[in-house]
């Protein structure tokens, strides 16, 4: 059985290196790594989160979605109603603001829509000894783990906390928003294998995987495909990493490389 394991170098990402490690034999791969802090000061937006916890989230969430609403009533009654006797840069000045308010206002209502899930998350960030809502931000870095077999593609996400108010330390481990695929395999490629540095034709040795990650107006799709060398053995990554943009498609981008997270 053909084996790979031990860090695989750094990917270099503002100036700063970024270790992981990766086993991948036959059967099974699985990389680790560290992910980014996502939560130093969760719901801070949300007025009197810390007193009344879910009912704030819920109502700022119905006040998003009514406001955004309206502004986006307002824009398409602005629209239909523009003076017809306005030309050259008053008729495109106007048009721009109504757009302009369409655009905010349509991403406030994604914004309420998304702080559904927020009230769930809500309940995780509670203190478990001081019983203070929205207690809890990241005391350091969340541990990524990704596993993937012939049949099956899983990612877990363990994230650190700490109390703001009295020290409790805490952990949680989920795979948060993040949906998980296999996918069907594509026709043979040629691959340079990063371990003995032949090139040959090679079809993929295991079902590839695919995980989204959702979020208002977008989502990130990352592709990983797993191909071995003809003739040192070597298995060799390659994943493709997709932003899309729903509120700016033209914004939207793809990164392709040898490191699976990308």
């Amino acid at each position: 059985m053909t084996e790979n394991e031990g860090e695989y170098g750094k990917k270099n990402s503002g100036g700063k290196g970024k270790e992981y490690s990766i086993r991948c034999t036959s059967d099974e791969c699985v990389i680790k790594y560290k992910g980014k802090i996502k939560h130093t000061k969760p719901f801070k937006w949300v007025p009197l989160v810390n007193a009344y916890g879910e009912t704030a989230v819920k109502l700022f969430e119905i006040l998003k979605i009514i406001v955004g609403i309206t502004g986006m009533l307002v824009a398409f009654i602005a629209l239909g109603k523009m003076p017809e006797n306005l030309e050259g840069l008053e008729k495109y000045l106007l048009g721009t603001v109504i757009l302009v308010i369409f655009y905010l206002s349509s991403i406030l209502v994604l914004q309420g829509i998304s702080l559904k899930s927020g009230t769930k998350f809500l309940k995780s960030l509670k203190c478990k000894r001081c019983r203070r809502n929205n207690a809890y931000e990241e005391r350091e870095k969340p541990d990524i783990r990704e596993d993937s077999t012939e049949n099956s593609y899983t990612v877990k996400i363990t994230r650190y906390w700490k109390c703001k108010y009295c020290g409790y330390l805490d952990s949680t481990e989920s795979s948060e928003n993040i949906k998980c695929f296999k996918i069907k395999k594509k026709k043979p490629t040629r691959v340079k294998c990063e371990e003995c540095g032949a090139t040959s034709l090679v079809s993929e040795c295991r079902t590839p995987d695919m995980k989204i990650e959702d979020y208002p107006g977008g989502s990130n799709i990352t592709e990983t495909r797993y191909y071995k060398c003809d003739y040192c053995e070597h298995i060799n990554i390659e994943a493709k990493k997709t932003h899309l943009n729903n509120m700016e498609p033209l914004a939207s981008s793809k990164i392709k490389g040898r490191d699976p997270r990308l």
